[in-house]
């Protein structure tokens, strides 16, 4: 009786924390958009290869985002560490830029958002009229 009891013991721990790790994995948006030249300006960095190659969500969404118009963000989800992993190669490689990006030629505006709309990555006057402001962030 003993061992019924402790054996269900671990499998109710065990399906807790698994649903528990479930819940606390929040999935974010990676959103990716082409900028124009007079958008991008001089607020830009160069992306390396390596970095891209380094994240497939980045290397798709940016792929993507190559042929779509400007200001059309492209979205995909990825989970949180996959996320903040990114925006630390991001800052590491280019540091403060706005959120805007050269790659293969092109500028893009790049972006991280969890799933309630807060921006993980720097946002910029151009960025959020693009999006839309919250109604909560008008004084």
């Amino acid at each position: 009786m003993r061992r019924r009891s402790f054996l269900a013991g671990v499998a109710s721990l065990a399906v807790t924390a698994g649903c528990t790790g479930l819940v606390r994995e929040d999935p974010v948006d990676l959103r990716v958009t082409p900028v124009d030249d007079a958008e991008a300006g001089d607020h830009h960095c160069e992306l390396p290869a390596g970095l891209v190659d380094d994240h497939d969500v980045l290397e798709r969404s940016l792929a993507s985002a190559r042929n779509a118009p400007t200001d059309e963000w492209v979205t995909a989800e990825t989970d949180r560490d996959t996320a903040e992993s990114l925006l630390a190669a991001l800052r590491d490689a280019c540091g403060d830029t706005d959120g805007v990006y050269r790659f293969d030629g092109a500028d893009y505006r790049i972006r991280v958002e969890t799933e309630d709309g807060e921006t993980l990555a720097p946002a910029s006057a151009s960025s959020e009229a693009i999006r839309g402001a919250h109604a909560e962030d008008d004084p």
